[in-house]
């Protein structure tokens, strides 16, 4: 969200938002590939995760969900 405030006007006022969140209340999750998240974000989008990261988007709302799969499937 700070990239894309800082690309499109509309999202300006995120960065500001986001520099006040602690992480009681946010948690940034990473997009590096691994191979857990790759096969989770396969098994969503019919996609190798490498070529998924080229399309933008929904590209947040399939990771955010690949890593609620993730927490679910190791039991948290």
């Amino acid at each position: 969200m700070v990239r894309k405030s800082r690309s499109d006007q509309r999202f300006r006022p995120a960065e500001a938002v986001m520099a006040k969140l602690t992480t009681k209340w946010l948690e940034v999750l990473s997009d590096d590939v691994t191979d857990e998240l790759a096969a989770i974000v396969g098994r969503i989008s019919g996609l190798p995760m490498v070529d998924r990261k080229k399309r933008a988007k929904d590209l947040g709302e399939t990771m955010v969900v690949a890593h609620a799969v993730a927490a679910a499937e190791a039991g948290a």
